[in-house]
C-alpha cells in the first residue's frame, strides 16, 4: 500500500488524450497542488471514466475544533442534542491520516488503491472502534475518490447515517482550517476556547507527563488560539463561531441556543430525557470523556487553582497573557512575581514553536 512505485509518474500519459496528464494533482514541496488536465482547461472534461461529481458528495455542515481539554466534547454533545444534528465520534482524519495520504497518493484514486486506503484508515489505532463499514464507504464514493476531501465527507456520512445536519469534531482539525475551508466553501467552524490554566490542569490529569512540560502545554495553547484568531479574521463570524467553555457551563441553555442559531437549526426546546441522542459520540477507549453526559456545572472552571501549583499557574499566565486578554481571560491573577524562565524552559518553547511552524507549513500546502 505504501509502495510509491505503484503511483503514476509525473508525465506519464493516462490514455485520456495525447496531452493529458494521469492526474490533476501534481507533487509540490511537502504536498500536492492542483493542475487541471488539458480537457478541463479547454472547457471540457476528461473522457477517462465515469466519475461521481464532487457536487454529489455532501460536505459536513460544521466542524468543532479547539485545543484538547477545552470542552470540545461538551459542545459536541450540545450540538448533537439539537433536532436533526448528528456527529460521529472523533475521526482524526486530517490530524492522523491526511498528510500521509497525500504524500503517497495522487488523486483521483480508485480500484485497489482506494480500497487499500480505506482499509489503512479503518485499521489505524484511533479508528478501530469506529465500527466503520468499509463496503458502505467504498459504495458512497462510487468506487472513486476525486480528492481527499471527498473521502472525509463520505466517511462522516457513513458513520452518522441519516441526519439533516451533519458535523464532525476532532480538536486537532483546528490546524487544518485553511485547506478545509478551501475544500468546503460552505462549511462552518465552531472553535472552543478555555482558560489555559484550566486546559493545562485538565491535560495533566488525563495524560500526565505525556503532554510535555507546563511551559510547552502553555505554548501549545498560545499557538492554537492564534489559529482560532486567524480563522476568525480570514473567514469572518459567518463561518467561525468562538465559544468559551466557561460561558457554556455557566449557561448551558444560552450556549445551546447560540449553536442552534449559528447552524440554522431549531433550538432545543426541552432537556433531553433518557438516552441522549449524542450518546454515540464517545468511544469505549475514551475514558477521559466520562463526565460528558453528566449535568453541566461550573465545578471545573476554577479547579486549576487547586490542581496547579502557584508556580505553574503563574507560568501559564505569563506565557499566555496576550491570548488570554484576547479571549477575555484575566492574566493578572499571579500570586507572586514570575521568575524569568530558565534556559531549558526557553529551549523547550523554541523547539515547540519551530515544530509547529513546520507542521503548519506542510498542512497549508495540501490541496484537499
Amino acid at each position: 500500500m505504501n509502495d510509491r512505485s505503484s503511483l503514476p509518474r509525473r508525465g506519464r500519459r493516462s490514455g485520456r488524450g495525447t496531452d493529458c496528464w494521469s492526474s490533476p494533482y501534481r507533487r509540490s514541496r511537502g504536498g500536492f497542488t492542483y493542475e487541471p488536465c488539458c480537457a478541463v482547461v479547454a472547457g471540457g472534461s476528461c473522457a477517462s471514466s465515469a466519475r461521481r461529481p464532487t457536487e454529489e458528495v455532501r460536505a459536513p455542515a460544521f466542524l468543532i475544533v479547539g485545543t484538547p481539554r477545552s470542552g470540545t466534547t461538551l459542545v459536541q454533545r450540545l450540538a448533537c442534542e439539537l433536532p436533526g444534528v448528528r456527529t460521529p465520534p472523533e475521526t482524526h482524519f486530517f490530524g492522523y491520516y491526511a498528510l500521509d495520504l497525500v504524500r503517497r497518493r495522487r488523486f483521483p484514486i480508485s480500484g485497489d488503491v482506494l480500497r487499500d486506503e480505506l482499509d489503512a484508515f479503518a485499521n489505524m489505532p484511533k479508528s478501530k472502534e469506529l465500527g466503520l463499514d468499509i463496503v458502505a464507504w467504498h459504495g458512497m464514493l462510487a468506487g472513486r475518490a476525486e480528492r481527499p476531501a471527498d473521502m472525509f465527507a463520505t466517511l462522516v456520512e457513513v458513520l452518522v447515517g441519516q441526519a439533516d445536519t451533519v458535523g464532525e469534531k476532532s480538536p486537532e482539525h483546528l490546524l487544518w482550517w485553511r485547506p478545509i475551508a478551501r475544500a468546503f466553501p460552505a462549511l462552518r467552524f465552531i472553535a472552543v476556547v478555555r482558560d489555559p490554566r484550566g486546559v493545562v490542569s485538565s491535560s495533566r490529569a488525563v495524560w500526565g507527563d505525556a503532554g510535555g512540560t507546563v511551559a510547552v502545554r502553555a505554548e501549545r495553547w498560545n499557538a492554537d488560539q492564534r489559529e482560532v484568531s486567524r480563522a476568525l479574521r480570514s473567514l469572518g463570524s459567518e463561518r467561525v463561531l468562538v465559544i468559551r467553555y466557561e460561558d457554556v457551563v455557566s449557561d448551558e441553555s444560552a450556549a445551546s441556543a447560540a449553536i442552534a442559531a449559528y447552524l440554522g437549526v431549531p433550538a432545543r426546546t426541552a432537556a433531553v430525557a433518557g438516552r441522549s441522542p449524542a450518546a454515540g459520540i464517545v468511544l469505549p477507549r475514551e475514558w477521559w470523556k466520562g463526565r460528558t453526559f453528566e449535568p453541566v456545572t461550573t465545578e471545573r472552571v476554577e479547579a486549576w487553582r487547586r490542581d496547579l501549583s502557584v508556580e505553574d499557574a503563574d507560568t501559564v499566565g505569563a506565557i499566555c497573557r496576550h491570548g488570554m486578554r484576547r479571549f477575555g481571560y484575566s492574566s493578572t491573577d499571579t500570586r507572586r512575581p514570575v521568575a524569568p524562565a530558565g534556559l531549558p524552559t526557553r529551549a523547550q518553547r523554541w523547539r515547540f514553536r519551530a515544530a509547529r511552524r513546520r507542521h503548519l507549513a506542510r498542512i497549508n500546502r495540501v490541496i484537499l
